[in-house]
């Protein structure tokens, strides 16, 4: 446990032994520490929060290393306590300076997890650096170093709509792959000598928001398995309405009432093959009372059927279970 002290004098923080009165190095402080540095705050008066870990770390990309990916508490937490001043905002600059002097990586390894620095060999499959005209900041055993800040994940037109994005007009690919086949279209692409299909992959700068292509005369568009494909709220049309849950039999009272309903399908289950995962119906805003309506007598007038199905259903057990009053005689055999 330690307390820091701004010293007026010297423009800067001060760490103090909490039970000494120390002035101590914040060097001295980690290497009392039995755990790894991940996270170090410090705690004001009127409810003040300060991330001051750079103060404290040996290296800033190790501790990037060892956090949590799941940063929303942090930002949580940041968003309730953290009020800006003129001095934390000082402190920001100096922690800033500190983390871009950090030295290039000395390991293949410390380069996949670096902050700040990325090698060209180490992009994954779908990455790129942009824009194209960058230059390495450095090279490393003759390998180009970018900063990771270039560096972009790129996404085919399908992945992109799943966004609610849609390729831009006349847009050529940023990047292309071969397409992903199974195993028996491999071989026979092998024997046959046939050209391999690529697909095109996209940047971020390459995407308009979707646009939901409008009703005709009260046609709701489908895709090629009959669904209305809504990834995000924001592909929904202006005049219809995703009506969300189970509604069984909605199908057959739009098909008596002649109103358009289509299964709405928002993603794709996690399952060994993709499977499209399905969420109610898309539906004409103007007709949705009037099919809610009839969905809801045509499901009394359903329950109503199977409950007299039932009582007759058990009428006939019960009859059958009832003994008969009257005896058989018992027959009677005769000899000669």
């Amino acid at each position: 446990m330690w307390i820091e002290v701004y010293s007026e004098k010297d423009k800067n923080w001060l760490s103090v032994h909490f039970f000494n009165k120390e002035v101590v190095e914040p060097k001295e402080i980690r290497t009392t520490l039995s755990c790894k540095i991940t996270y170090v705050f410090a705690f004001e008066t009127h409810d003040k929060l300060m991330d001051v870990t750079p103060r404290y770390c040996s290296l800033w990309s190790e501790v990037v290393s060892e956090r949590v990916p799941d940063k929303s508490w942090v930002e949580s937490l940041w968003k309730k306590y953290h009020k800006a001043t003129q001095l934390h905002t000082q402190e920001l600059n100096e922690f800033a300076s500190v983390i871009n002097s950090e030295p290039l990586p000395s390991s293949l390894s410390a380069f996949k997890k670096h902050h700040k620095y990325v090698l060209a060999s180490q992009l994954l499959t779908y990455e790129a650096i942009y824009p194209p005209d960058t230059q390495p900041v450095d090279t490393w055993k003759s390998i180009p170093v970018f900063l990771r800040e270039n560096v972009v994940s790129l996404y085919n037109a399908s992945r992109w709509k799943m966004e609610g994005m849609d390729i831009k007009p006349n847009e050529q690919p940023y990047k292309e792959l071969p397409k992903r086949l199974c195993r028996s279209k491999k071989r026979k692409i092998e024997e046959d000598n046939l050209p391999q299909e690529t697909v095109g992959y996209y940047g971020p700068w390459q995407v308009s928001p979707y646009l939901p292509p409008p009703t005709k005369n009260g046609m709701i568009h489908r895709n090629d398995h009959g669904n209305f494909e809504l990834f995000k709220d924001s592909m929904l049309p202006p005049d219809c309405v995703h009506l969300k849950g189970p509604y069984p039999n909605l199908p057959i009272v739009a098909k008596k009432l002649g109103i358009d309903c289509v299964p709405a399908m928002v993603g794709w289950e996690k399952t060994r093959y993709p499977c499209p995962k399905m969420d109610g119906y898309i539906v004409l805003a103007d007709k949705v009372e009037i099919l809610l309506d009839g969905w809801k007598d045509y499901q009394a007038s359903e329950l109503e059927k199977q409950n007299k199905e039932k009582e007759a259903k058990n009428k006939m057990e019960q009859k059958k279970k009832k003994p008969s009053n009257s005896k058989t005689p018992k027959k009677k055999r005769t000899g000669f």
